[in-house]
């Protein structure tokens, strides 16, 4: 299997390297870390990932935002969106703009592993 490509997009530091954490250890993944909105829709116009886990709610643009553009950029991009609020209108949002996960904060290695798992089945 190749190396995962993942970008995680989170403005904050803490979720950033706990995930990528869980990721390089899990799954030997390539991490990229951006931790705003524009920053991570500049990188996608430059580079694809396999997989990118996307915080909602950041300052400035959010995570809905950014995945409206990634997905215009890149129509079949798997991405998870990662939120600490586990709202159904939340959920039901990601999903019907295309999102391909959704992950609640804090990470559970189970939870990460399933949005990798459905990656994997999907590639």
């Amino acid at each position: 299997m190749a190396a995962l490509e993942v970008m995680i997009v989170d403005d904050d530091v803490a979720s950033r390297d706990l995930l990528s954490g869980m990721l390089r250890t899990q799954f030997q993944a390539r991490i990229s870390t951006m931790a705003d909105g524009v920053e991570a829709m500049r990188e996608c116009r430059d580079k694809s990932f396999s997989i990118i886990f996307l915080d909602i709610e950041m300052p400035g643009t959010d995570g809905f935002e950014v995945l409206k553009v990634i997905k215009s950029i890149h129509p079949n991009q798997f991405v998870a969106m990662v939120s600490g609020h586990s709202s159904l209108d939340y959920v039901k949002k990601a999903m019907g703009m295309g999102a391909s996960g959704f992950i609640v904060k804090p990470f559970s290695t189970s939870r990460v592993q399933a949005v990798i798992d459905k990656y994997m089945s999907e590639k």
